[in-house]
């Protein structure tokens, strides 16, 4: 059942994220994957204190978001109030919609894809424009769980393979 009117739908909405939140909580709080991973429509602008609350709490790695009609890949840099938890906006798939221009040769982030290879110790991500260019490259360790020792890191790291190891 959605919202009973145009006035109703903002509390309505604004209900279903606190149940959502609860939901994401409890069920992060019993996960024993290796990789805590969300998939959600918006990028942690929106919410940003909650969303690094949770991260925090529950060692979140990485979010994955659209909404925003371009490509990003946010780790460590400066200014990510997520960090150490990573996330990817891959909302270049915005048709008319999108949000800059697109290159006729793919030098731009306005359409494209991500490509996600995991390992055990990290997720190596490739954002990779509409043309097939390798527009980044990021490799993204786990975030430890509150409390909790980070994780051993043994491997070499994907990002490090040599280019003949790498595809597009």
């Amino acid at each position: 059942q959605g919202p009973s009117s145009t006035q109703d739908c903002p509390g309505w909405f604004s209900r279903l994220w606190e149940e959502q939140l609860d939901w994401m909580d409890e069920g992060l709080s019993h996960s024993d994957a290796d990789w805590q991973v969300v998939v959600t429509h918006y990028p942690p602008e929106w919410g940003t204190a909650t969303w690094a609350s949770m991260s925090a709490k529950h060692g979140i790695d990485l979010i994955i978001t659209g909404h925003v009609h371009s490509q990003g890949v946010h780790y460590l840099e400066p200014g990510n109030a997520m960090g150490p938890t990573a996330y990817i906006v891959s909302g270049g798939g915005g048709g008319i919609t999108s949000g800059l221009p697109p290159h006729p040769e793919g030098e731009d982030d306005a359409y494209g894809f991500m490509d996600l290879t995991l390992s055990r110790e990290e997720i190596k991500i490739e954002a990779i424009s509409h043309a097939g260019i390798r527009r980044s490259v990021t490799c993204v360790r786990q975030r430890p769980r509150s409390g909790m020792p980070p994780p051993g890191v043994t491997a070499r790291s994907l990002c490090d393979a040599p280019e003949e190891e790498q595809h597009v």
